[in-house]
């Protein structure tokens, strides 16, 4: 759809209040941005779908104010404000800080601070500029700005409507293309999965629902959605058009960008994303939902595909499509996934070990002092002044923390993913627990004892705690504790000892985690 031709001196300079000598038009499915050097300008295109309508002039100008509002809960700084197109002098001129009346402007549009298109994460991808650390401090950035998100606590009768809804009309919009004739074999399986999977996790959403995880998200989170500005990853351009699919579950949220990482063959960025999030959100009870949300996804991006190939036919449009669909399919369809324990005194280098494996293997990392200080209503980095195995580490808290860890990894485990518990798991019994699961839900169980000198772990400890940056309160105090208590894994146990005194070359990391996801015997 061109630009029409009342809003054709858009793509002439003299035409904005400010000085520019090249304007550059980028057309998507719903909207129209003009890059003119120092700002953009995003107009809507006059186009209704079952998802969205800016059929009129009232209801576009409605969502570009919106679309100001929305987004500056996520990039405050690239959004100024609604900027007016009108008619002037018998030619086009756009109004950067006039506000006149309904009858006097073509249209309105949202002003931006311009950032080069080029550091987008999607370009930066595509030429391997992307770093495999990009997202993990925006994982963590993430999760602080959904913690201060409005919140809206429901009841499960809404979750048919707010949870399952977007999902069935995707499937619905999609079912109206050409495109869902062709390939109706994988859209129905994808389909019949999704409702099943909603089914068996009806109880959760009903949680998640009534519990203030419904909230006002971004939306939209994908890589053509992120931009490296400065040294910051800034998400942009949040889903303004519909509150149904902003009003989402947080894991709804993070489950786009996780799967558009995961489509593109980036499997380290997804999970080193999620672990940021993860990391600083403690939202462990969330994750369990992720798998659902990571098709859903998909899905959205092959009916965004299908829209695109109704207004423009060509093989790339119909490429993409099939690709989301048959990525949805397979991913809801994945057999039951491997679990890792880390275990050893504090300080010995799990978390270390675990961090790096996550990317490789890849795995969802489940930490115990993150979900410790989470379940306690404790921020992450928060320290809960508790003493050693009381408040917050006697046995009651800490039986109520491993049953979390226990219920979310089997949860994570049949749905396909692999999971690393990372905990001290000093105790047998504790690992004893966790290697039935996995046996019980036909997969397998390593336990990964790391070790290292006393002295080593004390100066660790130390140090991590001179920086205050880590969720665990041990101290040296503690391993003292821990040794006395100390039940090493024998060699009845699926156990693979690991020498973490000296740093682990990212080859050896890799031989591991190659190790712990295949068949071949431990040792």
């Amino acid at each position: 759809m061109a630009l029409p031709d009342h809003l054709q001196g858009l793509l002439e300079p003299e035409s904005y209040p400010h000085p520019c000598t090249h304007i550059e038009l980028i057309e998507t499915h719903i909207s129209w941005v003009l890059l003119t050097g120092e700002y953009a300008y995003k107009l809507k295109k006059p186009v209704r779908f079952n998802f969205v309508d800016f059929s009129t002039l009232e209801l576009r100008s409605h969502f570009c104010r919106e679309e100001v509002r929305c987004n500056r809960a996520f990039a405050p700084d690239l959004y100024i404000g609604v900027a007016a197109v009108c008619r002037r002098s018998g030619g086009v001129q756009v109004l950067a800080d006039a506000a006149p009346e309904p009858d006097e402007y073509l249209e309105l549009a949202v002003r931006m601070r311009q950032f080069d298109p080029a550091f987008g994460l999607d370009r930066l991808l595509e030429r391997g500029a992307l770093a495999e650390d990009a997202l993990d401090a925006f994982g963590g950035d993430l999760a602080e700005r959904h913690a201060l998100l409005p919140v809206h606590r429901g009841t499960p009768d809404e979750v048919p409507v707010r949870m399952f809804g977007p999902v069935e009309d995707n499937f619905e919009e999609i079912g109206g293309t050409a495109l869902a004739q062709k390939y109706q074999g994988a859209v129905t399986r994808a389909l019949v999965s999704a409702r099943q999977t909603a089914e068996a996790l009806r109880p959760l959403f009903d949680a998640r629902m009534t519990g203030g995880a419904v909230r006002e998200c971004h939306g939209d989170l994908h890589l053509a959605n992120l931009a490296l500005i400065g040294d910051t990853v800034t998400a942009f351009d949040c889903l303004e058009f519909n509150e149904n699919l902003r009003w989402i579950d947080t894991i709804s949220d993070v489950a786009f960008l996780f799967m558009d990482c995961h489509f593109r063959d980036e499997t380290a960025l997804a999970y080193r994303f999620l672990d940021g999030y993860l990391g600083r959100s403690g939202d462990y009870q969330g994750v369990r939902l992720l798998p659902y949300f990571a098709a859903y996804r998909s899905v959205v991006r092959a009916k965004v595909a299908a829209l695109r190939w109704v207004q423009a036919p060509d093989a790339e449009g119909e490429r993409r499509f099939a690709a989301h669909i048959d990525w949805a399919d397979r991913w809801l369809a994945r057999p039951p996934g491997r679990l890792v324990l880390t275990c050893g005194l504090s300080g010995s280098g799990k978390s270390y070990l675990a961090a790096r494996l996550l990317a490789r293997m890849p795995a969802i990392r489940l930490r115990s002092d993150v979900a410790r200080k989470t379940l306690a209503g404790f921020g992450v980095l928060e320290s809960s002044g508790s003493g050693i195995d009381t408040g917050l580490y006697d046995a009651k808290k800490s039986d109520e923390t491993f049953d979390h860890l226990l219920e979310t990894a089997g949860a994570l485990i049949l749905a396909g993913e692999h999971v690393i518990v990372d905990a001290t798991f000093i105790e047998k019994s504790r690992r004893d627990r966790f290697v039935a699961l996995a046996e019980g839900l036909g997969s397998r169980a390593v336990i990964l004892h790391c070790q290292a000198p006393i002295p080593t772990l004390e100066t660790r400890l130390d140090v991590r705690a001179a920086k205050g940056a880590d969720p665990s309160e041990a101290d040296v105090a503690v391993l003292r504790w821990q040794q006395e208590r100390f039940e090493p894994p024998t060699a009845e146990e699926p156990v693979l000892p690991v020498n973490t005194a000296e740093p682990m070359e990212d080859s050896r990391v890799r031989e591991l985690a190659a190790r712990l996801v295949s068949d071949q015997p431990l040792i």
